[in-house]
């Protein structure tokens, strides 16, 4: 599912500087998506424009999981 998420969600962004590729000790602002690594070259959050995402990495753990079974046990 795609979700288009707004540049007013900051929260959702993470400060970045991104290397030129013509000088690599000089670096320009950006702010990159959290979910799906989006990212634009801006000064201010407040410049950062919509983009679909597909939201959310999946987690890899689940939560109520039963524990393991005792290795004595029997079957």
């Amino acid at each position: 599912m795609t979700i288009h998420v707004s540049g007013r969600m900051r929260v959702l962004f993470e400060r970045h500087e991104l290397a030129l590729e013509d000088d690599p000790h000089d670096t320009v602002p950006a702010f990159r998506c959290r979910w799906c690594g989006f990212t634009v070259v801006t000064d201010t959050p407040d410049d950062i424009p919509d983009h679909s995402c597909s939201g959310p990495p999946a987690q890899a753990t689940a939560r109520n999981v039963p524990p393991p079974p005792f290795s004595h046990a029997s079957p």
